[in-house]
């Protein structure tokens, strides 16, 4: 085991139930350092963990990080003996008992918000070459000589109380002197110092003797350069500080802890530079290379593309190459939770004045970041995440101007997600024959709001709404290909017409609010139609039914219903005759009334492969939403292979279902079932390939490579696709590495990976990979039974066999299978695949 990181919580302090959390957590780092780990991570939340010292002994551990960890006395003289190759040590929020922080080999150690609980603390590492010392609490450790110190950040912040008219701090100009003594060393320095009063001697004159007073040359020369800056004004909780280097944490913050100004990167304007950038740390010194920085900016630009926009601007300072690249960054990530220092959002009760606070702080970061941004670059994707905790029209304002200006740069992807009080959209910026894709969550669309969109974003392809207030009165477009609305709330007063013609993905989940109607859907493929909750008095079956009616071209089609209780007309013809159907999953509401709605969409759908019955997931008691009678209940659906039932694990209507199907034809080994539980995890994976609708590769296996359909395009199409470049050779050779079911998977990348999977010297078949935990003993409800598993995997070799290059040999042919006493079948199969391998020259 290379790396083991844990985060895991205590809840319940000191009590009986806190041991045996440290007793587990204790038992499994002890787990890890015996299999040879080099790095451990340990987050603990709520109480801190009673570290076991005693098992650590590893001769491989190299980086040690623990955050709210107690270690006891004893502890650092264990690192010393047991671990001769540690390096690199981090203590966050710690309580450290021990006498000594000792270590010959430590090179990297940071001590953060760590509260030492004995006094006279020495911290003794002779080959550290870089030191933190933050915000500790108790005493102040003291430092011995470290002469091997690159880079030290230092940290006092621990006095005692004024004693009468006289300062006692319990801290000199002594200790600092020989704080600085043993950071002689040190090439970059930041010392930080809280004073909690100034009254009678004045600190800073204590300082000014200190100066005076035998320091050590390379300190002075620190000095010369550093003036000591005091904060006017020094009451109780002031600063004093000595910053040699700052610390990029707290560059593009303007909050009051973040207390120095935005930096000169978002200061100055790129033309104006009349100060120097600070060289990368390695500059100038150990002969190395930064290779990084001569990249071409193209490349540059796609790294930064996965750093949000604070960490973007935050480059700035690594060297002169990279001052102004945040400047022209295609990808734009703005995130306001980024900037909550003083609350979360897991936080049950947050400081109005803090979010208030933080809300200043990131609208007036978005401003500078565009402000000062190269108006002649353009932005490929701009996502944006901001809080409106007022209410007020200059939140709209303000919002609606990033908007406008992301859109004048050409985006083609924006994002934008509203926390508190929902952003109102002006319709009108919304102009670009560039934009592709809308994501909104929180936003209310007025009036006209789909006709600017229809009229000014000839192009757009995907909208998604989440959580948003539509006011229009239809929602229309020649050009969308997916729509997705969830939990969207739409206006009473009207019914909103849906009329999409392009649209091949549709998804109306959780409407809120209103009756939205469906129109013009001649291009559906998959719809997910999950209405929940639905209470409106005017709803009624015939509103059911048109939904159903304008989907009547659809593939793929998941349909669920709660809410009121609907009747059922005996001359209502609930369906219209899906005649492209191949997948159908349904909510608990279609075994109603003796299963009226599963009987009327098995009788509408006559090339139905797989259908997947969804139960309740909770505990609910008997919910009656369809009353009616059906008198035709008899079905024909001869493509009809697989029934999957998810439901809880004492669910009296599986049973139900089961005599059902059995009772209408089917064998019991085509019926699933599955715990809730279990069908979050795997449900895309353990069917991908085994030929059902939902078959991510179906069009691969099923064309043959001279009638190549379209095939999708790489999500980030924006630069160059590196690795479809190299030769089929060296393609192949990776793909080598790959089992063969995930090999097919690749034909979805893009055109040029379409039918590389097809001439792959090398097949790997592997039963055990067609399971849901690599074992086909068919025992218990949550393994598929092993008969299906048998089938599918047969299936898919068959096939990839068959799809396989004809003129393309094999260099390694490996399959495991599976074949009971009486399958001749299975026999048959295998031995023909093994002559084929023959044949292929493998």
């Amino acid at each position: 085991m290379d790396t083991f990181w844990l985060s895991y919580s205590i809840f319940d302090g000191y009590g009986a139930g806190n041991m045996p959390a440290s007793v587990d957590a204790n038992r499994w780092i002890n787990h890890a350092l015996q299999k040879q780990i080099r790095v451990l991570e340990v987050v603990v939340f709520s109480f801190s963990l009673q570290l076991n010292h005693t098992v650590f002994t590893s001769r491989y551990l190299r980086r040690i990080g623990f955050s709210s960890v107690s270690l006891d006395q004893g502890f650092f003289n264990q690192l010393v003996v047991r671990y001769p190759v540690l390096e690199d040590l981090f203590l966050h929020r710690c309580n450290i008992a021990d006498d000594e922080i000792s270590s010959q080999t430590l090179k990297v150690l940071t001590i953060d918000e760590t509260k030492f609980s004995r006094e006279n603390k020495t911290v003794s590492t002779p080959s550290v070459t870089s030191l933190t010392l933050s915000c500790l609490e108790g005493c102040t450790p003291i430092l011995n000589n470290m002469p091997l110190l690159v880079t030290a950040s230092v940290s006092i912040t621990h006095f005692k109380y004024v004693v009468e008219f006289e300062v006692d701090f319990g801290f000199d100009a002594n200790d600092l002197r020989h704080k600085l003594w043993s950071l002689s060393a040190a090439k970059k320095l930041e010392l930080f110092m809280r004073v909690e009063s100034v009254i009678g001697k004045n600190l800073q004159e204590s300082l000014a003797s200190l100066q005076n007073d035998h320091l050590h040359a390379s300190i002075l020369r620190l000095l010369k350069s550093y003036a000591w800056r005091m904060i006017p004004r020094l009451q109780s909780h002031d600063m004093l500080s000595l910053v040699v280097s700052t610390h990029a944490h707290y560059l593009f913050d303007e909050t009051p802890l973040r207390r120095a100004r935005l930096p000169a990167a978002m200061e100055a304007s790129p033309i104006k530079r009349r100060w120097r950038v600070m060289a990368p740390a390695h500059a100038g010194g150990g002969g190395r290379e930064d290779r990084l920085s001569d990249f071409p900016e193209g490349v540059l630009h796609r790294i930064m593309s996965f750093l949000d926009s604070r960490q973007a601007v935050q480059t700035c300072v690594l060297s002169p190459r990279w001052r102004d690249l945040w400047r022209t960054v295609p990808h734009i990530h703005a995130d306001f939770y980024d900037f909550t220092l003083n609350w979360t959002s897991d936080d049950d009760e947050m400081d109005e004045a803090a979010v208030a606070e933080d809300e200043v702080v990131f609208n007036r970061f978005v401003n500078r970041l565009l402000e000062l941004r190269d108006p002649n670059a353009s932005i490929r994707s701009f996502f944006l995440r901001f809080c409106r905790s007022d209410g007020s029209d200059d939140g709209s304002a303000e919002g609606n101007r990033w908007i406008s200006y992301a859109l004048q740069k050409n985006v083609r992807v924006l994002e934008v997600a509203v926390l508190s009080y929902a952003l109102e959209l002006d319709h009108s910026v919304f102009s670009s024959r560039y934009l592709r894709t809308i994501d909104f969550s929180n936003v209310v669309m007025n009036q006209g709001f789909f006709k600017q969109l229809e009229m000014g974003c000839p192009e757009l392809e995907e909208l998604f709404l989440d959580e948003c207030f539509i006011v229009d009165d239809e929602i229309s477009s020649q050009t969308l290909k997916v729509l997705t609305l969830d939990a969207t709330h739409f206006c009473y007063g009207f019914k909103t017409s849906i009329s999409s013609p392009s649209v091949t993905s549709l998804a109306l989940r959780y409407p809120m609010s209103g009756k939205p109607v469906l129109n013009d859907m001649e291009a559906l493929v998959s719809a997910s139609m999950l209405l929940y909750h639905v209470e409106h008095d005017d709803f009624d079956a015939n509103d059911l039914r048109d939904y159903l009616w304008n989907l009547y071209n659809v593939e793929i089609l998941d349909f669920s219903y709660h809410g009121k209780k609907l009747t059922m007309e005996n001359n209502l013809q609930l369906c219209p005759k899906f005649i492209n159907l191949v997948s159908l999953t349904l909510g608990p509401w279609c075994l109603d009334a003796n299963f009226y709605g599963l009987i009327v969409f098995l009788q509408n759908s006559p090339i139905l492969e797989k259908l997947t019955l969804e139960l309740a997931m909770y505990h609910t008691g008997k919910l009656q939403r369809i009353i009616g009678q059906i008198e035709e209940r008899s079905f024909t659906c001869e493509h009809l292979t697989s029934v999957e039932v998810i439901c809880l694990e004492d669910d009296p209507l599986v049973n139900d279902v089961v005599n059902f199907f059995v009772n209408s034809g089917m064998s019991s080994v085509q019926i699933h079932i599955k715990l809730w539980s279990q069908s979050e995890d795997d449900f895309h994976v353990l069917h991908l390939f085994d030929e059902r609708p939902l078959s991510g590769c179906s069009a691969a296996m099923e064309e043959p490579p001279g009638k190549q359909g379209p095939a999708m395009d790489p999500a980030q199409d924006s630069g160059r696709d590196w690795l479809s470049g190299l030769p089929e050779g060296i393609l192949h050779r990776i793909m080598s590495f790959l089992d063969s079911r995930q090999a097919v998977r690749t034909c979805v990348l893009s055109r040029r990976w379409r039918d590389l999977w097809r001439s792959v010297p090398r097949v790997h078949a592997d039963i055990c990979d067609f399971t849901l935990y690599g074992i086909i003993h068919g025992e218990g409800d949550e393994d598929l039974e092993e008969a299906e598993v048998v089938v599918v995997f047969n299936s898919f070799v068959n096939r990839l066999l068959e799809r396989r290059d004809p003129t393309a040999s094999i260099e390694t042919f490996f399959f495991r299978c599976c074949i009971s006493d009486e399958d001749n079948d299975g026999l048959a199969d295998a031995n023909r695949w093994i002559t084929y391998g023959w044949q292929k020259n493998s």
